[in-house]
C-alpha cells in the first residue's frame, strides 16, 4: 500500500506542478491565490479522505481514501513547495568553496595507477 500512495502523491504532485505553472504563466491567478487554492485544496482532500478512513467500515474503501489522501498531499505541496524550491537553491550556493575544496584535495584520477597494487 505504500508503494500505492507515494505513486498518487508523486502523481498528483507531477500533474498539479503544472497545472500550478499554467495558471501562473497565463495569469489566469497570482502566484499568491494559486498558492492558496493549492493548499487550500489538497489539506481540505487530506480531511475529506482521511474522515472517509475514519468511519468507513469497507476494507477496501479504507484503503483507496487513504491512497487518495496522501495523492491530495502532492496538490498541497505543488502550491507549498514553490517558496523552498527558490530558496533551498539559493542557499545551496554557499556549498560552492566547499565542493571546490573536496576538489582540491581529493582529485578525481581519470587513469588507473601505474603499478598494480601487490
Amino acid at each position: 500500500m505504500e508503494n500505492n500512495s507515494v505513486i498518487a502523491e508523486k502523481t498528483a504532485l507531477s500533474f498539479n506542478l503544472q497545472l500550478a505553472d499554467y495558471l501562473r504563466r497565463k495569469e489566469i491567478l497570482s502566484t499568491t491565490n494559486v498558492r492558496k487554492v493549492f493548499n487550500c485544496g489538497g489539506f481540505g482532500g487530506e480531511a475529506l479522505f482521511l474522515l472517509v478512513v475514519g468511519y468507513t467500515e469497507n476494507k477496501t474503501l479504507a484503503i483507496a481514501a487513504l491512497i487518495l489522501a496522501v495523492g491530495s498531499s502532492g496538490f498541497a505541496i505543488s502550491g507549498f513547495n514553490v517558496n523552498h524550491l527558490v530558496s533551498s537553491t539559493l542557499k545551496k550556493l554557499k556549498y560552492l568553496p566547499a565542493i571546490y575544496k573536496v576538489w582540491h584535495f581529493f582529485p578525481c584520477r581519470t587513469s588507473p595507477p601505474a603499478t598494480p597494487p601487490s
